[in-house]
């Protein structure tokens, strides 16, 4: 589906932005790119949907190199593409349908075709009693589901939602990564995820690339990476989202990943050494655990099981 092969990009002024970047994305995979502001996902990303090419190496999407390919050939890769923006990028002047209608329209789909997918895909994303709101009408995320309709209306083989849900609340950014992997089930699509979030990963990716300053510095399947992670960068995007509470004086906050999960020897360990469990998110076969240690207490050596901070 996607390949890069030995990417390096430059910029004008020096500006490196990736190096030396190889990556596969498999066809049907729900794969997240995480990393820092600076690390090259905005890159990544625009070479995926041939906005830019490599300075040096290939990328491959859907079988092509795009950079090798110009005018209606290009065009032909580029429209199996869909994109789902941070800030939705819908029209004001046009309804919900409307908006979802363009590419169709741009694309020269008859009327009639038009309006039937149009009802479809506004469906697919729960959105069929709001087809005529105009966005001023809707919240943000019904904005997102019209942006994701609006994806969707040319049936793309590949969804790239670049950082769709940075604007919204907790509550909506989760339906609509719901919605995501709902969609890519449903069609059998690839989705690829960027973020700066590891919960988002969590919630919806099975793959994951990590990218520190324009280095590929871990990937693999989500479950594993998030419980053994290997390099500092991963490390410190995972112990980055920390829970809201309130602590006790001389409180502090520790992550855990917890093989087998949160099991009755282990509950009593934390009672009798008064930690608390402030969250508990199931990976397969273990927990990540956020806990409130007592002054002066290890959680490792409270543990006594297999943990990875």
């Amino acid at each position: 589906m996607i390949e890069f092969q030995h990417v390096h990009k430059t910029y004008e002024g020096g500006h490196v932005a990736l190096q030396d970047l190889s990556l596969e994305v498999k066809a049907g995979s729900a794969f997240g790119i995480i990393g820092e502001s600076g690390a090259g996902k905005s890159t990544v990303t625009r070479l995926i949907s041939g906005l830019e090419v490599p300075s040096s190496g290939e990328v491959r999407v859907l079988g092509q190199n795009l950079a090798a390919l110009a005018g209606r050939e290009r065009r032909a890769v580029q429209s199996k593409i869909g994109m789902v923006f941070q800030h939705f990028n819908l029209l004001a002047q046009r309804t919900a349908a409307g908006n979802v209608a363009l590419p169709l329209e741009l694309a020269g789909v008859p009327k009639k075709k038009r309006d039937a997918r149009v009802r479809e895909v506004l469906d697919l994303v729960g959105l069929s009693a709001f087809a005529e709101r105009y966005p001023a009408q809707l919240s943000g995320g019904q904005k997102q589901r019209v942006g994701i309709a609006r994806a969707l209306a040319l049936e793309p083989r590949l969804l790239i939602a670049d950082e769709a849900t940075s604007a919204l609340d907790p509550a909506t950014s989760a339906s609509i990564l719901r919605l995501l992997r709902d969609v890519q089930t449903k069609t059998g699509l690839t989705l690829v995820i960027v973020t700066h979030q590891m919960e988002v990963v969590r919630a919806a990716c099975t793959h994951v690339a990590v990218m520190e300053r324009g280095v590929l510095v871990e990937s693999g399947e989500a479950n594993e990476v998030l419980r053994r992670p290997a390099h500092a960068a991963t490390r410190a995007l995972l112990n980055a989202h920390k829970p809201d509470v309130t602590l006790a004086p001389h409180e502090t906050l520790a992550r855990v990943t917890i093989e087998g999960g949160l099991g009755t020897e282990v509950l009593a360990r934390l009672a009798a050494s008064k930690v608390r469990v402030v969250s508990v998110e199931p990976i397969e076969g273990a927990a990540d655990v956020w806990l409130a240690l007592p002054e002066g207490v290890n959680e490792r050596a409270v543990l006594g099981v297999e943990v990875a901070a």
